[in-house]
């Protein structure tokens, strides 16, 4: 009676491990399906946790950098509770630097990214500051979807 009982718990473990192991081949074959191409994906979520875990907000809009870089200076200039410090634009990457009126250093970097888009990545104070990142950043959308208005050349 006792061998039994045991051949039985061993039968048992063979199929939970069974289920384990087909489980993780599952889930290994979604990753796989999912993610392969999209390089760039991958590489973004890992810097997205690292700059999450440093308290930036990370995004990605589908615009070209020049435009972002000009809506994020013009978000910054128009916000009345920041002072841009330095402001540089390359082929590849800009960079916006201001202090808010809490003398907090916000930082606003863009890079261009292989499809055309641009990565934004804004940093509030040492440690970030989540609600004034996330408002700067719809303030830089609505500056990017804004309607142009022409003006007198006068």
């Amino acid at each position: 009676m006792i061998q039994a009982e045991t051949k039985k718990q061993v039968v048992k473990g063979t199929k939970g491990s069974q289920f384990c192991h087909g489980l993780l081949l599952l889930v290994l074959f979604a990753v796989l399906t999912f993610t392969s191409g999209c390089t760039e994906m991958v590489i973004l979520a890992g810097e997205k946790a690292y700059a999450h875990l440093r308290g930036d907000l990370l995004g990605v809009i589908p615009e070209k950098l020049d435009k972002v870089y000009a809506a994020s200076l013009e978000a910054v200039t128009h916000l009345d509770h920041y002072q841009v410090l330095d402001y540089k634009l390359t082929a590849i990457n800009g960079t916006i630097t201001a202090l808010d009126r809490d003398a907090e250093k916000t930082t606003i970097e863009l890079t261009r990214t292989e499809t055309d888009g641009t990565q934004i990545q804004i940093r509030i104070g040492a440690f970030g500051d989540k609600i004034k990142s996330v408002y700067l950043y719809d303030s830089i959308r609505q500056q990017l979807n804004a309607p142009k208005v022409a003006r007198a050349p006068f």
